[in-house]
C-alpha cells in the first residue's frame, strides 16, 4: 500500500521505541524495517540495526494517512503527547515537525530543479578555488605570525632571566643526581644500536660538523675547564 503513514517500532533488547513517519509518494510501508526497505532515517536506529540486527526491532503500529501533511501533523501530535524528546522510553530526540523530517512528497519548482540541474560553471569553480587557496594562505600567514611571536616571547630579554634564576634555584645537587639516574636507567633501557652510533657519526663528521674549521675562544674554553673542574668536584663528592 503506497500511502503516506505513521509507524511505532520497538527494539526488543533494551525495550525501547522509535515513532515516525513516511510521507513521500511512494512510501509503501509493506517493506517497513526490512533488508532492502525503508529502516527509519534516525542514525540511533541505523547504528542498533548494525550492531543487532534488524531482528531486534519489532513493528508495533502502523497508520496510513491519504496526504503528507495528515501523516506529519499526527506524528507531532503524538511525540508532543508522550514528550518523547524526554521520555527514556523513547530513541526520538525530538518532538516531530516539520524542521526534522525527510519532506519527501513535496515537489520542487521546475526553476528549482533547473538550479539544481545545471553545473557550476569554470569560473565559479576557480574563484571558489583561489577563496580557498586565500584563506589557507592567511591561515598559515598568521600560525606563523603566533609563532614568531611566541619565540620573541620566549628569547627575550626577562624570559631569559626567568629561566635563569629558575635553573639556578631547581638544579640543587640532589635534583642533578635524581635526573642522571634517570637518564642512565632511559639509555640501559633503551641502548643505541652500533648501526646507529655510526650513522650520527657521519652525520656529525668533518664538514657537517658545525666545528668544523672552527676554534674556541678563549673566553668559552676558560668556562668549559670551570665547567669541568666543578663536574670532576661533584663526581668526588657523590
Amino acid at each position: 500500500m503506497s500511502r503516506p503513514y505513521f509507524y511505532i517500532i520497538k527494539h526488543i533488547l533494551h525495550q525501547k521505541y522509535y515513532a515516525g513517519c513516511k510521507i513521500n509518494s511512494k512510501a509503501d510501508s509493506s517493506n517497513l524495517m526490512t533488508e532492502k526497505g525503508y529502516q527509519t532515517t534516525s542514525k540511533v536506529i541505523r547504528d542498533l540495526i548494525q550492531k543487532d540486527g534488524l531482528s531486534s526491532f519489532a513493528i508495533i503500529r502502523i497508520k496510513h494517512f491519504e496526504t503528507p501533511e495528515q501523516a506529519l501533523s499526527y506524528e507531532t501530535r503524538f511525540l508532543a503527547k508522550v514528550n518523547a524528546a524526554e521520555n527514556t522510553m523513547f530513541y526520538n530526540r525530538h518532538n516531530g515537525g516539520r524542521n526534522f523530517v525527510n519532506k519527501g512528497g513535496y515537489k520542487l519548482s521546475e526553476s528549482t530543479k533547473q538550479k539544481m540541474r545545471k553545473p557550476k560553471a569554470k569560473e565559479t569553480i576557480e574563484k571558489q578555488n583561489q577563496e580557498k587557496r586565500t584563506r589557507s594562505k592567511e591561515t598559515h600567514a598568521k600560525r606563523i605570525a603566533s609563532r614568531r611571536k611566541n619565540n620573541r616571547l620566549w628569547n627575550s630579554m626577562e624570559m631569559r632571566e626567568k629561566k635563569r634564576l629558575h635553573n639556578a634555584i631547581y638544579w640543587t645537587d640532589e635534583n642533578r643526581k635524581i635526573h642522571s639516574e634517570k637518564m642512565k636507567e632511559v639509555h640501559e633501557l633503551n641502548p643505541i644500536r652500533e648501526e646507529t652510533r655510526q650513522k650520527l657519526r657521519q652525520r656529525s663528521k668533518g664538514p657537517n660538523n658545525n666545528m668544523f674549521g672552527k676554534t674556541h675562544s678563549e673566553s668559552a674554553r676558560e668556562k668549559m675547564k670551570l665547567a669541568w673542574v666543578k663536574r670532576k668536584q661533584r663526581n668526588i663528592l657523590e
